[in-house]
């Protein structure tokens, strides 16, 4: 008796055609969306660590009894310069403990966030330096002169993803984070733009 032919089984060249230019599409539809989500990943990541650097050296001053001064990273990776804006941090954050009493003149980095950890963002700062006292109260300063009023003020710092331009205020949440770093020594992170005039969603 003869066997029935069986028939083949499997796609065809046009399905498995259909099927590539259909995934095709779906992944050009899922480019935007995973493109944010890893903005927001890495602004939220990088504000994180910044807020938990300036936490550290609060905790750091009133441990050792010491002015610490967190500021612009004074070795960033090679290719990575902003040496001639001591306000933008995105090549990395530096803490070390200041030589004298009004947070200027660097000593020695007890801690650092590298260039690496900051890939892709973009970090501003109101004033070049934040310098703690021995009672943890916060204050504005310059990386290498004198700091200001401690507790006189609430100091604002943007991290924004790069590729949105150098405007964080036109950058929408959660896009943008900022961290606050309040003039009593508390820091925290919102994920939004808090304008400097209008800081209420820093302490609320």
């Amino acid at each position: 008796m003869k066997k029935p032919a069986t028939r083949a089984t499997g796609f065809t060249l046009i399905e498995l055609m259909i099927v590539i230019v259909l995934a095709a599409v779906l992944v050009m539809l899922a480019m935007p969306s995973f493109t944010g989500l890893m903005q927001r990943y890495r602004v939220s990541i990088a504000a994180t660590k910044i807020g938990n650097l300036l936490r550290f050296a609060r905790i750091e001053a009133m441990r050792t009894h010491q002015i610490v001064t967190v500021a612009q990273t004074g070795t960033p990776d090679t290719g990575c310069d902003t040496a001639s804006d001591e306000m933008d941090w995105h090549c990395g954050v530096d803490v070390y403990v200041a030589k004298n009493d009004n947070g200027g003149t660097q000593g020695p980095t007890i801690k650092a966030i590298p260039t690496s950890s900051l890939d892709s963002v973009k970090v501003q700062i109101q004033a070049p330096a934040i310098s703690y006292n021995t009672m943890g109260v916060g204050s504005t300063a310059q990386k290498t002169g004198g700091a200001g009023n401690f507790g006189a003020s609430i100091l604002m710092i943007y991290v924004w993803p790069t590729a949105l331009g150098a405007d964080p205020s036109v950058v929408t949440a959660p896009l943008v984070n900022t961290v606050c770093a309040l003039g009593g020594g508390k820091v925290r992170v919102v994920p939004q733009y808090v304008a400097i005039g209008n800081p209420n969603l820093c302490t609320n």
